[in-house]
């Protein structure tokens, strides 16, 4: 991902992002309010992360739209504006066929991230870029984002260093 920040650092970008998972057995807590059930709180980290990563800062403004299907929010799409430095629109939902992809788009370039929030642990990652209507894709090295991400809370943990999780925790909060 970092990456793909660098392409568009300096430019105004269109960030659009899909996170859309088949609907879950009934029951799943994801189904079930009083257990925090609901796409929003279960995809809506990855919409904050997204736009923390991208753009580093707050929105000036923001809109989400939820859909609801009997008790729980089953769909939200995000409307974010950084002025001129972007927008970012994101669909999330349960109940669809699986998405799982990012994508920029900023003046000569078009870049696309497929699987970019759960990549399979043994296949490599992909980068699709377009420049001026010339494709390549760029790969890279398989990696269990899971396991990494608990090796780094473990390591974080044992040398009692939270600074950088809280500051994370804090902004996608707002």
């Amino acid at each position: 991902v970092d990456a793909f920040v660098e392409l568009a650092r300096d430019a105004y970008r269109r960030v659009h992002a899909a996170f859309i998972v088949p609907m879950f057995k009934p029951d799943n807590f994801r189904t079930k309010p009083e257990r925090g059930g609901g796409a929003v709180l279960d995809l809506g980290p990855y919409a904050a992360s997204v736009i923390r990563r991208v753009f580093g800062e707050a929105p000036r403004s923001l809109s989400v739209v939820r859909h609801h299907t009997g008790s729980i929010d089953t769909s939200f799409t995000v409307l974010a504006d950084f002025g001129a430095r972007g927008v970012f629109t994101g669909q999330f939902a349960f109940g669809g066929e699986y998405v799982n992809r990012i994508s920029l788009n900023a003046d000569g370039l078009n870049a696309e991230i497929d699987r970019v929030f759960t990549i399979p642990p043994q296949q490599p990652g992909k980068l699709t870029l377009r420049e001026h209507n010339a494709s390549r894709d760029v790969e890279t090295a398989p990696c269990d984002s899971f396991a990494r991400f608990m090796t780094e809370v473990a390591d974080h943990i044992a040398k009692r260093s939270f600074a950088g999780y809280a500051a994370d925790l804090l902004f996608d909060a707002r």
